[in-house]
């Protein structure tokens, strides 16, 4: 299995893991243990990938192509969506305010759209 099978296989099974966390979004032990678990896991993924290709430094070479940026783009806001999700799911795990949670609800939306779309472009580029 190559470098490139090994990264789509941890990534099937993170979209997996995430879609049984948002299962378990209104048991907070639970939702918070497989979300964190799919954050670490995410972010192994990525920092593999980064050491692996140099993804970075290929997307920004003037010849990377617009797929290729935007798969970029789109995996860095998912890693500030993670964080995100993290600080404010810590936060409503100590009683936080509503307020917080409707943070906590749209960053979930934007966060959800960009794994999908980040899913999706990582087998084309």
């Amino acid at each position: 299995m190559t470098f490139e099978q090994m990264m789509l296989v941890a990534s099937t099974l993170v979209v997996i893991g995430l879609a049984i966390g948002l299962a378990y979004r209104k048991q907070a032990k639970k939702h918070m243990k497989i979300m964190i678990g799919c954050l670490v896991a995410d972010v192994g993924i990525v920092l593999a990938i980064e050491l692996n290709n140099h993804a970075i430094n290929q997307a920004t070479k003037p010849d990377a192509g617009p797929l290729l940026t935007f798969h970029v783009w789109v995996s860095l806001i998912m890693v500030i969506g993670y964080f995100v999700a993290l600080f404010t799911g810590l936060k409503l795990n100590k009683g936080g305010s509503d307020k917080v949670r409707k943070i906590h609800k749209i960053n979930a939306g934007i966060f959800v759209l960009c794994r999908v779309l980040n899913y999706i472009t990582s087998f084309m580029v």
